[in-house]
């Protein structure tokens, strides 16, 4: 799973400055630490055949259904169709954001009209500004960038 915006902006400060703190903890401290400075970013999404410009809180890209001890991110995602899952959350209040965290436990924060899902072969997005783009808490890039499913399968030996 990779994350731009708020999500990335909490690993980039869990990472930095929450030595005090183990697991989860760690990054329920950053949110709150994070959320009342945090502004939605204007970025290009490239999906689905399809350009848009818009205002996001965050955008999360992966094959698997959940991330970072349990949050169901892209609860439809299936980690062998050969197609990535993107959670985008639109602009919306800080408060908003906030209260629809927990929902990203069982996957109900999908209903909510400020959050998209979709599924697809290819995922772009840029901003003028960089933003960071963060992959299991762990910094990767930044924008432009580029998902997509490698052709090639991981093979794996197993005794």
């Amino acid at each position: 799973m990779a994350v731009s915006g708020f999500d990335s902006e909490v690993a980039r400060y869990a990472n930095e400055h929450v030595t005090f703190l183990k697991g989860s903890l760690v990054y329920l401290y950053s949110i709150f630490r994070v959320l009342p400075r945090f502004k939605p970013h204007r970025v290009r999404i490239f999906a689905n055949e399809r350009t848009r410009d818009e205002e996001i809180m965050f955008a999360a890209v992966g094959n698997s259904r959940q991330y970072g001890g349990g949050i169901r991110i892209t609860p439809s995602a299936v980690v062998d169709d050969g197609a990535l899952d993107v959670c985008i959350v639109h602009r919306t209040s800080r408060l908003q954001l906030l209260a629809t965290l927990p929902r990203a436990y069982n996957g109900s924060h999908v209903k909510k009209p400020f959050v998209e899902t979709a599924r697809g072969a290819e995922f772009r997005f840029e901003s003028d500004l960089p933003l960071e783009v963060y992959a299991d808490g762990e910094y990767l890039t930044t924008t432009p960038v580029r998902f997509a499913i490698s052709p090639q399968k991981l093979k794996i030996a197993v005794p």
